[in-house]
């Protein structure tokens, strides 16, 4: 019997082994008894990937990266803000969102905002609740939203419950903001 091709992948051998954060969102495995994959949630990503056995972590950091091959690169787990939910309250399953829209829709809009004196802000806003409802919809998780106005409103709702928790919450770095 002939022996088997040994293959490394690239960049072998790789870095030492070291623990991953503990700031965990969640953990998890799949709906049947006969999966043997786990896992675990942090930092908006799949922080580890356990398989055959829930104590022997084959996979670390499983994330998307997007760069242009020059200079650019982004991380889904430092560049990204996420939200972890459950689906229901006592339901043991995730709702996971990464977002990485607002700072680039407010890079690129930020002439017409200084324009429309910050409306835009408030527009585009309205546009993402409106996006937010219709990807609701088809996932049936029960937040419709009827037409512009209403994700308008709900836009302007947003602003001004964001702007009450800033002052309340961080009064000090609100202040250094405004002036």
């Amino acid at each position: 019997m002939s022996d088997p091709v040994v293959r490394h992948a690239p960049g072998a051998p790789g870095i030492e082994p070291r623990w991953t954060s503990s700031a965990k969102s969640g953990v998890g495995t799949a709906l049947t008894r006969e999966s043997r994959v786990w896992f675990t949630l942090s930092h908006g990503i799949l922080n580890e990937i356990y398989f055959p056995r829930v104590d022997q972590a084959c996979t670390r950091d499983q994330e998307f990266i997007v760069t242009d091959g020059q200079g650019y690169f982004s991380e889904e787990k430092r560049h990204c803000t996420f939200e972890v939910q459950p689906l229901e309250p006592g339901v043991p399953a995730f709702s996971l969102v990464n977002t990485y829209l607002r700072p680039i829709l407010r890079v690129v809009t930020l002439p017409i905002s200084i324009l429309t004196l910050g409306i835009f802000l408030l527009i585009i806003n309205a546009f993402m609740i409106l996006l937010v409802g219709a990807v609701s919809v088809q996932l049936h998780l029960g937040f419709t939203v009827h037409d512009f106005w209403a994700a308008f409103l709900g836009a302007i709702v947003v602003a001004i419950v964001g702007f009450i928790l800033a002052v309340t919450l961080a009064p000090a770095r609100f202040a250094s903001r405004m002036f």
